[in-house]
């Protein structure tokens, strides 16, 4: 039996995960953040679609362009088509599925707008550790104008990995403040680290596969550091 050659355009192949791309489209071309600050349950056990329509002018904080950039709204459906490629994506419509995606936006959204000097030393942090500081400052000015990358997301998730969010109230609050909670954001990390196994055992390295679906979504022509 001839196995079939992998094309990045094909992302979520036969319909499976659509609604993840057009809620991501949805969400993020409204140029809109939830905002957790009176709610930090919001979101929790519901669809993550019915979510963002119910979401009410109080509790959104608009971006600064007014729009997100397509290369924002790119990286989010990369690394969930970087999830399907690996076979590790929850079920679609599941809770867990909402959560995922949710979780993607909302993280995304504060590493790039939040400037508690907390945050920004978290997120450099993380990424010096994991590739060294030059790359680490070329990867942190470049996540402005790409948003998630593999490497960046890769650098959070290893570097949080040993820590609980319990152990870290600061880190905890600036995450609550988007709508983050330690489950959301332990989906996230859990999804990543299995999806970087999953690949492994196909023979695929994970930044490698990103790189390839990244390439096929909008914002794609912009510079990778």
């Amino acid at each position: 039996m001839k196995s079939r050659r992998h094309d990045p355009s094909r992302t979520f192949d036969g319909g499976v995960w659509l609604y993840a791309i057009i809620l991501v489209m949805s969400c993020l071309l409204c140029g809109v953040a939830v905002h957790a600050g009176r709610d930090s349950s919001r979101g929790q056990g519901k669809n993550a679609r019915h979510e963002m329509a119910q979401l009410q002018p109080a509790q959104a904080r608009p971006m600064k362009s007014g729009r997100t950039p397509a290369a924002h709204i790119g990286s989010i459906m990369a690394l969930l088509s970087t999830f399907h490629e690996a076979g590790v994506l929850p079920p679609e419509s599941s809770r867990e599925a909402d959560r995922l995606i949710h979780a993607l936006i909302q993280s995304q959204s504060l590493f790039l707008n939040n400037r508690d000097p907390v945050v920004r030393d978290m997120f450099v942090s993380a990424l010096s550790d994991k590739f060294g500081a030059k790359k680490a400052a070329s990867l942190s000015q470049a996540f402005t104008v790409t948003g998630w990358t593999s490497e960046t997301l890769e650098a959070l998730v290893d570097y949080t990995a040993p820590r609980s969010m319990t152990d870290e109230p600061h880190w905890a609050e600036a995450f609550r403040e988007y709508n983050v909670t330690a489950a959301d954001w332990a989906s996230v990390t859990q999804v990543f680290a299995k999806a970087r196994e999953q690949l492994l055992e196909q023979g695929k390295q994970v930044h490698a596969v990103f790189a390839a679906q990244r390439a096929s979504m909008p914002g794609a022509r912009q510079p990778e550091p």
